[in-house]
């Protein structure tokens, strides 16, 4: 999946938002398939398009809200 960066953001965030956690592993997997990402210090600037990986489905980890 591709990804267009919309305002100033850090990976991880990205990385969060779309995965569902921040793991390294799954950042090292986005920046095997985005290697001119390692540039960037900080955060990646608007208009920049990155590839989301697909990753297995034993990958992907489901939260659950206990309270509130």
């Amino acid at each position: 999946m591709k990804y267009e960066v919309k305002t100033p953001e850090p990976l991880d965030w990205i990385v969060e938002r779309h995965y569902g956690r921040k793991a390294g592993d799954i950042i090292g997997k986005v920046y095997d398939a985005n290697r001119g990402l390692a540039r960037y210090q900080g955060d990646i600037p608007p208009g920049t398009v990155i590839e989301l990986p697909e990753l297995p489905s034993g990958n992907l980890v489901t939260t659950a809200r206990l309270w509130g």
